[in-house]
């Protein structure tokens, strides 16, 4: 995740990020989605485009797990992080509900920046042509 991440020191003890990602773009082996980056290890919530269609994963310390299909674009994304340092992801549904991950997570202590929040894009196919991952913002809030 971290060539490709754009983020922040956390902005505060307890929080909620979101983004609104469009992939309609993506090509397979495009990866796209928000994540926690600390000294010791990441998490990510994103969409992956494969050659059946986009998936939401969950990628931790390098390995990917597939969540489920996802039957639109754009999607909204995001992550819940409490003062104790866990978080855990959300995205919306088809609703506009938010489906909130089982998983609880808990940040790290990082290097000298400390643990970081924020969206990456990455393209993970010997195909050398990558597709393009459009945020339209990335928000935080209580």
């Amino acid at each position: 995740l971290l060539p490709n991440f754009l983020g922040q020191k956390y902005p505060a003890r307890g929080f909620v990020a979101e983004t609104f990602l469009d992939f309609s773009r993506g090509l397979p082996g495009d990866v796209a989605g928000v994540a926690v980056v600390g000294g010791k290890g990441h998490a990510g919530l994103a969409l992956r485009i494969a050659l059946a269609g986009a998936e939401w994963v969950l990628i931790t310390e390098g390995r990917v797990e597939l969540i489920g299909a996802v039957t639109f674009v754009p999607v909204r994304i995001g992550v819940s992080v409490e003062s104790g340092g866990s978080f855990t992801f959300r995205f919306a549904t088809a609703t506009g509900d938010w489906a909130v991950l089982p998983r609880v997570f808990f940040a790290s202590e990082g290097g000298w920046l400390g643990t970081k929040v924020g969206l990456f894009s990455l393209h993970q196919s010997d195909s050398g042509t990558a597709g393009s991952a459009d945020f339209d913002y990335f928000r935080f809030g209580r």
